[in-house]
């Protein structure tokens, strides 16, 4: 087997076998259908994304840069702090 071969071979099993799930939880997240449905266009890999912004918010607030609005969001009640 040549070097030529041997990244063939070794690019397309990496590309086509799943990726393991180290250290990951699911998450459940409520959002907007249309909104869903139009970011899912141009974000395909929309975990990769998720998790990205969220190391990017944890640096933010290691250094005292994050802005959160509102308090919090709970489905059963949509304006912010518990019923």
């Amino acid at each position: 087997m040549n070097l030529k071969h041997n990244f063939y071979f070794y690019s397309y099993v990496r590309i086509n076998m799943p990726r393991p799930k180290l250290n990951k939880t699911k998450l459940t997240l409520y959002v907007d259908k249309n909104v869903l449905e139009r970011i899912k266009q141009i974000i395909p890999n929309l975990s990769s994304f998720v998790e990205e912004k969220f190391r990017e918010a944890l640096i933010l607030a290691e250094h005292g840069l994050l802005i959160v609005r509102g308090e919090g969001f709970e489905p059963s009640n949509p304006y912010g702090r518990g019923s």
